[in-house]
């Protein structure tokens, strides 16, 4: 099978991705084997091929926005069947038997897997994965190309949001405007929530408003309306922390989705921070694929997708980097 893989991390305009031929994986036990038909390029790629996460596996196969189809099946899975359409998350692997695990809270596993990093990933034209972290995709009426995001910024959207614990009525502050954010509008305003934007970008700050957003301004130049029940801050950007607690009513959430964060002080506790809720995401769990996966069967989760050849991920992946991409997300389609 044709592969991406990091061998050696460096920075991403050094290429540290080889494209290469590797024997495609065997089923074995209670795996499903994939042929990946669309995965999305991430952030968090670039992160492993630079080294600001570290290798564990040379080489590593980036890649956990997959969807594909089933093609071979272990001796003991029960839960997938050859033929079937299939996404795969960012959660590769638990222990399934910690406290963590047994509360629904795999995410904290002492033993987390993340797929395409600690477990080969969808940069390749076939994957093996556990049947339990393989999500059914069958009557989901979405491109392949589209429902690939789905299993990324749509599952940490879905996460955030959840953990905002906002309802029909609130107002929810964003800070900042990609793809994860675009999710969490959507998902929040068929709650019923109200939603004010923060981000840089004014083609960002326009899509947002198309999307429903109340208010939409410049994270630079203004500020976001006081008041709100809960914010959600996805830049890794330490400034925006009190800026979003400033902006959050006493007894309200501020919830950062960054998977880093430089060092950030709080410089005013009484005004800013007395009486708030400060909570960090920390990796994902089935249940929140599993929740996005329903809300994008009932409610229209489509967003602005640039589908690539897999001989063009390198090259793309350096965009996703920069930020150099008018769409707000791009995925590669394996023949």
């Amino acid at each position: 099978m044709r592969a991406w893989i990091v061998e050696e991390q460096r920075p991403i305009a050094e290429r540290p991705l080889r494209f290469v031929d590797l024997p495609a994986p065997v089923a074995e036990g209670t795996q499903v084997r994939i042929r990946v038909v669309a995965c999305g390029l991430c952030r968090t790629d670039g992160h492993i091929a630079e080294g600001d996460l570290p290798l564990h596996r040379r080489p590593t196969i980036p890649g956990h926005q997959v969807v594909g189809v089933v093609d071979q099946v272990g001796a003991q899975v029960t839960m997938h069947q050859v033929g079937s359409r299939v996404g795969v998350a960012w959660i590769g692997g638990a222990c399934g038997s910690c406290r963590e695990c047994r509360s629904d809270r795999e995410n904290y596993c002492p033993q987390f897997q993340g797929t395409g990093w600690h477990l080969a990933g969808g940069y390749a034209e076939y994957m093996a994965v556990e049947e339990r972290y393989v999500y059914s995709l069958g009557d989901l009426a979405m491109e392949d190309a589209q429902a690939a995001p789905l299993m990324c910024p749509g599952t940490t959207g879905y996460a955030a949001l959840r953990m905002a614990g906002v309802d029909r009525g609130d107002r929810l502050g964003l800070f900042g405007f990609g793809p994860t954010a675009f999710y969490v509008l959507r998902m929040a305003r068929s709650l019923g929530v109200e939603v004010l934007v923060s981000t840089r970008g004014q083609a960002r700050r326009e899509l947002a408003v198309k999307e429903g957003a109340s208010w939409a301004g410049s994270t630079d130049r203004d500020r976001i309306p006081d008041g709100l029940d809960a914010a959600i801050v996805f830049p890794a950007a330490g400034s925006l922390a009190e800026r979003a607690l400033a902006a959050v009513r006493p007894g309200g959430v501020v919830v950062s989705a960054a998977i880093a964060m430089p060092g950030f002080e709080i410089r005013d506790y009484r005004s800013n921070f007395w009486g708030r809720d400060f909570r960090t995401l920390y990796n994902v769990r089935p249940t929140d694929a599993q929740g996005v996966i329903r809300q994008a069967r009932s409610i229209d989760l489509a967003m602005p997708v640039r589908v690539i050849q897999p001989e063009q991920v390198q090259e793309a992946l350096q965009r996703v980097l920069a930020g150099d991409q008018p769409e707000l997300a791009t995925v590669v389609r394996w023949p």
